[in-house]
């Protein structure tokens, strides 16, 4: 047999197994929405969370999970980014936000805030170089950065 029709056997048994996977995750879907009904009935004002990511191994607190994660990443470089894809300036949150996305650690409240620490850092040190500059605040105090042109 040739390589091309091994490897050809090779995808159809993956895309087969894809196939699978995404009917047992419809299934699991549809399972979790049914238990999620039965629970409104029983507390009316039950509102479920979303699923939590799973940490990597070894990383048992977010401050271990964002330090481990920010620190393999041109902070500066990424704000940059977020800064100049943004329409109007963005509030530190707003920021953090972006950046943990943008980095794969997701929107949880509480990586957003410790990332938020982290940032306002880095902001200061692109003030201070004339990179970027606030230009006002938000309604609860932090301040709205944009990029100098």
């Amino acid at each position: 047999m040739s390589v091309a029709y091994e490897l050809k056997l090779k995808r159809a048994e993956l895309t087969n197994r894809l196939e699978e996977l995404a009917k047992l995750q419809a299934d699991v879907r549809e399972q979790v929405s049914s238990i999620d009904k039965v629970i409104a009935i029983y507390e009316p004002g039950y509102r479920p969370m979303p699923a939590k990511a799973r940490r990597p191994a070894g990383i048992t607190k977010i401050s271990d999970e964002v330090k481990a994660s920010m620190g393999g990443v041109n902070q500066r470089q990424v704000v940059l980014e977020i800064l100049r894809d943004s329409a109007n300036p963005v509030s530190t949150s707003e920021c953090a936000a972006k950046f943990s996305h943008a980095i794969g650690l997701g929107g949880e409240a509480e990586i957003v805030d410790r990332v938020s620490r982290k940032l306002s850092a880095v902001l200061t040190q692109l003030t201070k170089a004339g990179r970027v500059r606030h230009v006002g605040k938000t309604a609860n105090r932090q301040f709205l950065w944009e990029i100098t042109a």
